[in-house]
């Protein structure tokens, strides 16, 4: 085996032409003056010493519609819409990029649709910030999927969130205020359990609905001010992996059973497989297994996300 300078110089000599230049073994024989079997042993050498390193790696994609295409295959989707974002992004860009692709996507989406339900969340709520007013008047009717939540945050201000939508896409808004998540003991006055009534029959009439997704629960906080953050911790042991419309699922697709000593005002996420159109609004990296795990149990047939958390889930299937 060669083991001075010269040697090695040979061994890199070799592989520069065999992999950088494209000859081949005979070419390569003749211009060093020795044997084809030599120069194929010395090939192993080079690779074995480190001299020569080969890396095998997926082909670049050639554009977003073919992970567009391999999304909807392999999650079973009806539609896949990829925002480009670069990857060093921070999550503010990401929101952006995904609400900035959804106001375009979506009053294309919803022009069919009689009634539309919608959730919470900062992706959802920055697409209604984002939506360009459309048109005339029409007859949709937007309804929230969900109660309010605390004082501070506009993701979970469902009517905020309905008001800009209704007002931009020109359809009718049905507002209540419900609190998504309240104690048992409190009971609801007669008007509330009327509105809340008339909500239930506009759910049962749903064509779309659009819903943001949350990742699985911090240990650290809680999704909404109305829980105590204790619960955060049961939900873990759940082996919960995300949540929709504050109801927690585990990566099989399975609820997780409520909060004890809590009612919640919410569309159920079971029933989402029953509404033709759903449309999710999310990316991250942190949510890849709660968007895979939604996907595959039926609770959301559209996504709309960034080009950094497709690559992701598409990897995350195929691994």
């Amino acid at each position: 085996m060669p083991r001075n300078s010269a040697d090695m110089m040979q061994m890199y000599r070799i592989a520069k032409m065999y992999y950088m230049d494209g000859m081949t073994q005979e070419q390569i024989a003749a211009a060093e003056s020795i044997s084809r079997s030599q120069i194929s042993r010395l090939l192993d050498q080079a690779r074995s010493r480190g001299i020569v390193e080969i890396n095998v790696r997926m082909p670049e994609r050639i554009s977003l519609n073919e992970l567009k295409s391999d999304l909807v295959r392999e999650l079973r989707l009806k539609d896949v819409t990829i925002a480009p974002l670069g990857e060093g992004a921070t999550a503010e860009e990401a929101i952006e990029a995904i609400a900035t692709a959804a106001a375009a996507f979506l009053p294309r989406e919803l022009k069919s649709c009689r009634t539309v339900g919608v959730g919470w969340g900062r992706t959802v709520y920055r697409t209604s910030c984002v939506l360009s007013h459309r048109g005339p008047e029409t007859e949709k009717l937007f309804v929230p999927l969900i109660g309010v939540s605390g004082t501070d945050n506009p993701a979970l201000q469902v009517n905020a969130i309905l008001d800009r939508m209704g007002e931009r896409l020109r359809a009718h808004t049905y507002f209540i205020n419900v609190p998504a998540f309240r104690e048992n003991t409190v009971m609801l006055s007669e008007l509330e359990k009327n509105r809340l009534q008339q909500l239930r029959r506009h759910w049962g009439s749903l064509d779309a609905a659009i819903i943001g997704l949350g990742s699985a629960p911090g240990a650290k906080r809680f999704f909404v001010s109305e829980v105590p953050t204790r619960f955060a911790a049961r939900f873990r042991a759940e082996k919960a992996i995300g949540d929709i419309l504050s109801q927690f699922y585990r990566s099989d697709g399975s609820l997780v059973p409520q909060v004890p000593g809590y009612e919640l005002t919410a569309f159920e996420a079971d029933k989402l497989r029953e509404v033709p159109k759903v449309i999710c609004l999310a990316g991250g990296r942190d949510k890849v297994p709660s968007l895979i795990a939604a996907a595959r149990a039926g609770f959301y047939n559209m996504l709309v996300t960034d080009s950094v958390t497709a690559e992701a889930i598409y990897d995350a299937i195929r691994s």
